[in-house]
């Protein structure tokens, strides 16, 4: 292992044990998320530093929207991806400035464009119908926002499709290549002057980064295309998306700098064309800097299969249960100490609390026999676990908190969410 990967392993061991040390889990805390604060400024530092200092780059909101978590990326230097009208406000709520927040959400109404533009917010448009909503209001206002087209180059999907955007009939975007739609933007440009930048974004996880690189590269020829076709550098900004891929396998960190350096091998002037750049990352810069922990309660077996019923399933690892294939997590064991299990392994599947039979986290996954009372520990979870809370069997949202480890290797904790409670969720069905 190398060091970023030893600091990774230690650091959740550490927390793991001072987690139960502390007594945040508890009985009637059976279940706790515990998010590294180090781990999310030195992954957005790494960020930073691999690409040019005028890089904008923006959290996508959407992979972790807790306020508190925003703030640390803030403080690391990050602006804020909104894809919806309350991921704006919460941007706005963790104190992001409008120069620093992009809006990208696919279904913007007439309010919330109008809101975004009044405040100044970068807006990029989805479709040639909301141009023409942001049209109206330069009509009779002015704004400092930059406006995009967000295109999509249709260049394929990754392994997964549900979270590939550059598919042929995506619902992402303008579809570049169908008839008239390349024209119409260069025409779009050279009517409304305030367009100018060009926005993309191919998908995430499953998609490779070739697949990413010709992403940008249609986006920066259409930039150059533009620029040419109206005989000035209108076009300004090319927003790049996300989308780089997280390896959910071992504790190692997406590598930004090997990502800036095949965008610059594959477009050589990228970073020199004048073009400032922004990017939107959220799973590469939070999923490994957050592990999600469930107390077993009871342990059986089943036709020889050994199953640990825990308070971790549907309700936070939603894509594990119903897509393992593709989204399978690490599982490790610790004892009611808070202390690795070693030992003799077996093969077990390890159940949450939902009352439907899929409801499994891991299946047949080898490991110490899991015992009531002991923890399971699922790594990786920053990202799209407690962003997309599934309340079945009315589940509550799980504790959320941060820590620190000091050069004592003492751990402090900072309650970022407390959770729901039962009083919360019937709030919620009332």
């Amino acid at each position: 292992m190398n060091t970023t990967t030893q600091t990774l392993a230690s650091h959740k061991a550490l927390a793991m044990q001072a987690a139960v040390e502390q007594n945040l889990l508890h009985e009637i805390q059976p279940h706790i998320v515990l998010v590294n604060i180090q781990g999310i400024l030195d992954t957005a530092s790494a960020l930073s530093s691999a690409f040019p200092e005028n890089t904008r780059h923006c959290f996508a909101v959407k992979a972790n929207p807790y306020k508190k978590i925003l703030k640390v990326l803030k403080q690391g230097g990050m602006g804020a991806e909104v894809a919806s009208a309350t991921e704006l406000e919460l941007a706005l709520k963790a104190k992001f400035r409008a120069a620093q927040i992009v809006f990208d959400a696919p279904v913007k109404t007439v309010q919330e464009i109008n809101r975004a533009l009044s405040l100044g917010i970068d807006l990029n448009i989805d479709n040639f119908q909301e141009l023409e909503r942001v049209a109206e209001w330069f009509e009779v206002n002015s704004s400092p926002s930059n406006i995009g087209f967000r295109i999509n180059p249709q260049i394929g999907a990754g392994a997964i499709d549900s979270t590939s955007t550059a598919t042929l009939t995506s619902k992402f975007g303008i579809a570049l290549n169908d008839e008239g739609n390349r024209q119409k933007i260069i025409d779009a440009c050279r009517q409304y002057h305030w367009i100018n930048t060009i926005h993309l974004h191919v998908g995430s996880v499953a998609c490779p980064v070739q697949l990413l690189l010709d992403g940008v590269t249609a986006g920066y020829n259409l930039a150059q295309e533009i620029n040419a076709s109206l005989g000035q550098n209108q076009i300004t900004q090319l927003d790049i998306g996300g989308g780089l891929p997280v390896d959910f396998s071992h504790d190692e960190l997406p590598d930004f700098k090997a990502y800036a350096a095949a965008l610059k091998q594959a477009l050589p002037d990228i970073f020199n064309s004048g073009y400032r750049l922004t990017t939107e990352f959220g799973r590469a810069l939070i999923a490994k800097n957050a592990i999600s922990i469930g107390r077993v309660e009871y342990t059986k077996s089943a036709g020889n299969q050994a199953i640990a019923l825990t308070h971790l399933g549907v309700q936070t690892l939603t894509r594990t249960v119903y897509e393992p294939e593709y989204w399978k997590r690490r599982v490790s064991a610790f004892n009611p100490q808070g202390i690795l299990k070693r030992g003799h392994e077996t093969r077990q599947d390890i159940a949450g609390p939902a009352c439907f039979s899929g409801d499994i986290i891991a299946h047949k996954r080898l490991l110490p026999l899991l015992q009531p009372g002991d923890y399971v520990m699922v790594h990786d979870t920053g990202s799209y676990h407690f962003s997309s809370h599934y309340q079945y069997n009315a589940l509550p949202r799980l504790p959320v908190y941060g820590y620190r480890i000091d050069e004592n290797r003492q751990v402090k904790f900072k309650c970022f969410s407390r959770g729901q409670n039962t009083v919360d969720v019937i709030e919620d069905y009332s």
